[in-house]
């Protein structure tokens, strides 16, 4: 047996320890659990107040077992966890630039972390590991993610800015 709430509440607590801002439902939930575990004889119970999930002998560890977001779901968190590390390596790049009358030689390259290079070539050449080398120091992977370097460093100039004006009315 398990109470629906029980399960939504540890669904909710699985989503913000992999850093994914979303709630769900508990009717949604329910429907998609009812949906998953059709073929296994689930049933739902319910007394008015709490609705339970029983099964026939064995699918405790099924259920346990078995991954409750859709597919959907679960590529949305793999793409959260990969931006939240190329995010990570972009704010500790050691590596800054800073102009002084000319370009050294591979500036373009050096400033830019190379996971965030490596996921834009495969955005836009595909994730064959064949040509990820070819395709990596191209100008247009290097200035999409010089790009996106700026525009982060925007998002932070405007919060930090926001944060000084606060401290100064107070």
């Amino acid at each position: 047996m398990f109470k629906l709430i029980e399960l939504h509440t540890a669904y909710e607590s699985r989503l913000k320890t992999l850093n994914f801002d979303s709630s769900i439902n508990r009717t949604r939930l329910k429907k998609e659990l009812l949906d998953y575990f059709k073929g296994h004889g689930i049933q739902e119970q319910s007394d008015g107040k709490q609705v339970i999930f029983v099964f026939p002998e064995g699918m405790h560890s099924l259920l346990k077992n078995v991954s409750i977001p859709s597919q959907m779901t679960s590529e949305a968190l793999q793409l959260a966890r990969v931006a939240k590390l190329v995010r990570a390596e972009i704010f500790q790049a050691e590596k800054t630039f800073e102009f002084a009358n000319k370009f050294p030689p591979n500036c373009q390259t050096d400033c830019v972390p190379y996971s965030l290079n490596l996921l834009i070539s495969m955005i836009l050449y595909g994730p064959n590991l064949k040509n990820v080398n070819k395709h990596n120091d191209s100008q247009s992977c290097l200035t999409i993610s010089q790009l996106i370097i700026v525009s982060l460093g925007t998002q932070l100039l405007k919060v930090s800015t926001f944060i000084h004006w606060l401290e100064a009315r107070s």
